[in-house]
């Protein structure tokens, strides 16, 4: 008794419980250990941290190219609103 308390201490009852049911069910025809137990367990909380981070993880849908007409559009209204921060490559230049 004293290795499954050591063993599965930090883990909360009700998901050992579960552990123990979910090992009969694979297992009937055999006894679990204390790392048998854990592996389940172990198991699960992997499964479940996987799941998280691929739906934590979709990817952006992508955003189409800016056409330079568009371009010219957003370069006017900063113009407007930055006057003389926005230098042209040939004010730089010359």
């Amino acid at each position: 008794m004293a290795d499954w308390a050591d063993e599965l201490e930090d883990w909360p009852a009700p998901q050992v419980k579960w552990a123990l049911r979910e090992w009969r069910r694979e297992n009937p025809r055999r006894k679990p250990n204390p790392g048998d137990i854990l592996g389940v367990l172990k198991k699960r909380r992997g499964d479940e941290y996987a799941k998280r981070r691929m739906a934590v993880q979709e990817p952006e849908p992508r955003r189409e190219a800016m056409t330079s007409e568009q371009h010219a559009a957003l370069m006017a209204e900063l113009e407007q609103k930055f006057p003389g921060i926005i230098k042209r490559a040939s004010e730089v230049d010359g």
